[in-house]
């Protein structure tokens, strides 16, 4: 399965994506900055974008099977 995941470096999403990976999925983990994602496997691509863009969030979902999002809810 090809996945897309927004917000993937937090507590919820790293154990998300990790549990993807393990498993045998591609992933596709969209951050804003991609410098700072330190977790390297040869299924997964790195990217820079950003949630908050409806675009965006359109254009990488269109190639892809499934579309997650792990925030924390503040306040």
């Amino acid at each position: 399965m090809k996945l897309v995941m927004f917000s993937p470096a937090g507590m919820i999403g790293s154990r998300i994506l990790n549990e993807a990976l393990s498993r045998g999925h591609s992933l596709t983990a969209i951050t804003r900055d991609p410098s700072r994602f330190s977790v390297e496997h040869e299924k997964l691509a790195v990217v820079a974008g950003n949630v908050l863009d409806p675009a965006s969030v359109s254009d990488f979902a269109a190639d892809h099977d499934s579309v997650g999002y792990s925030d924390r809810k503040s306040g």
